[in-house]
C-alpha cells in the first residue's frame, strides 16, 4: 500500500504538465532577475553618462554637453532639462556678447531638440546680421550669415549673394553671387529671383540666358515685385529672350506705376514721348516724368529716414 502511494506521488511529479510549469517558472524568475540587473547597469550607465555631460558643462565644452544631455532630457530626467536650461542661459549671454559663435552653437542644437527660444533667437541672429550688413560692419554680417545659408535659410543666402556681387566683407565673386542667389531664388525668395534674372539676362557671372531671366522676373512679379515688372516691359519692348510686344511692354509698366514704382512712370513717359505702342503725346509723357520724379524723391527720403531709424539703433 505504501509503496502504492509512493509510486503515485512519484508520477505526479514527473508529470508532463507539472514539470512544464516547473521549467516555466524558472524562465520567467530568470528573466524578472535579468530585468533587473539590466536596469540597475543602465541606470548606473545613464549616471555615469550625466556625470560625464556636467563635467563637460563646466569645462565650456557646451557642444559635448547637449551631445549627452538631450537623449537624457527626451527620457525626461530632471537634471538634463537643468542643464540644458543652463547651457541655454550661456547661449543668451553670448548673443548679448556679440560671440555669435558660442551662441549659434547653442541655439542650433537646441532649437534641433525643439527648443522655441532657441528658434527665436535664431531669428533674431539673423535680424542682427541684416542690421550689420545695413551698417557697413560686413565682417560680423558675414560671420551670422554664413552659418545660416549653409543651412539652408533663404534670407542669410541672398546676402551671401549680395555680398559676393558687391564685394562687401568677401572679394567679389559673380560667380559666386549668381550660385547663392540661384539657391534663395529656388526657394521663393523674391529678391533673389529678381536678381539672378538681372545677372542671367546680361550675362554677369554666369552665361547669358534671356529665357530664363524672363522666368525669373516672372516668378518675382507674381510675388508684387515692381522692379521685375519693369524689367518684364523692358523685355518685351526690346524683344530680348521673347517677340516684340510694345501692348505687354506697356501693360508692363502701368503695372509698376500702379504699384507704386517710379520708373514704371518713367518708362511709360518713355513710350508716350518716342510714340511707342501708343500715340506720340508730349503732354502726357510729361505727366509720367514728374509722376515719376515725385516718387523718386519721396523714395530716397523714406531710405533714408530708415537709415536715421538704423543709425540710432
Amino acid at each position: 500500500m505504501n509503496n502504492t502511494f509512493a509510486l503515485k506521488k512519484w508520477n505526479m511529479k514527473m508529470s508532463p504538465g507539472n514539470h512544464a510549469k516547473g521549467i516555466w517558472a524558472k524562465k520567467v524568475t530568470l528573466f524578472l532577475m535579468t530585468s533587473v540587473l539590466v536596469m540597475i547597469v543602465l541606470a548606473g550607465s545613464a549616471w555615469a553618462r550625466l556625470d560625464m555631460g556636467i563635467e563637460a558643462y563646466q569645462e565650456g565644452k557646451y557642444k559635448e554637453a547637449m551631445d549627452i544631455f538631450i537623449p537624457l532630457a527626451i527620457l525626461d530626467d530632471s537634471k538634463a532639462k537643468h542643464y540644458l536650461e543652463l547651457i541655454f542661459d550661456k547661449g543668451v549671454q553670448g548673443f548679448g556678447k556679440g560671440d555669435y559663435e558660442t551662441a549659434l552653437l547653442i541655439f542650433s542644437k537646441l532649437g534641433r531638440y525643439g527648443k522655441k527660444e532657441a528658434e527665436t533667437y535664431l531669428g533674431r541672429m539673423i535680424e542682427k546680421g541684416v542690421d550689420a550688413y545695413d551698417k557697413g560692419r560686413y565682417g560680423e554680417s558675414l560671420s551670422l550669415f554664413t552659418h545660416f545659408a549653409a543651412n539652408g535659410d533663404a534670407r542669410s543666402q541672398f546676402y551671401m549673394g549680395l555680398m559676393c556681387e558687391n564685394g562687401h566683407g568677401v572679394g567679389q565673386n559673380l560667380f559666386e553671387a549668381a550660385g547663392w542667389y540661384k539657391r534663395a531664388a529656388e526657394k521663393g525668395h523674391i529678391e533673389a529671383q529678381f536678381r539672378m534674372g538681372d545677372m542671367v539676362r546680361f550675362g554677369r557671372g554666369v552665361k547669358k540666358n534671356e529665357e530664363m531671366a524672363l522666368s525669373l522676373f516672372k516668378l518675382a512679379d507674381s510675388q508684387g515685385h515692381n522692379g521685375a515688372a519693369v524689367a518684364i516691359g523692358e523685355m518685351y519692348e526690346q524683344g530680348m529672350g521673347v517677340q516684340k510686344n510694345d501692348a505687354v511692354a506697356y501693360m508692363m509698366y502701368k503695372k509698376a506705376s500702379d504699384r507704386g514704382a517710379w520708373d514704371g512712370d518713367y518708362h511709360l513717359g518713355m513710350l508716350y514721348q518716342k510714340g511707342i505702342g501708343v500715340k506720340s503725346d508730349e503732354e502726357i509723357a510729361a505727366v509720367f516724368f514728374r509722376k515719376a520724379e515725385e516718387k523718386k524723391s519721396k523714395e530716397k527720403q523714406i531710405l533714408k529716414n530708415r537709415e536715421n531709424v538704423r543709425d540710432k539703433r
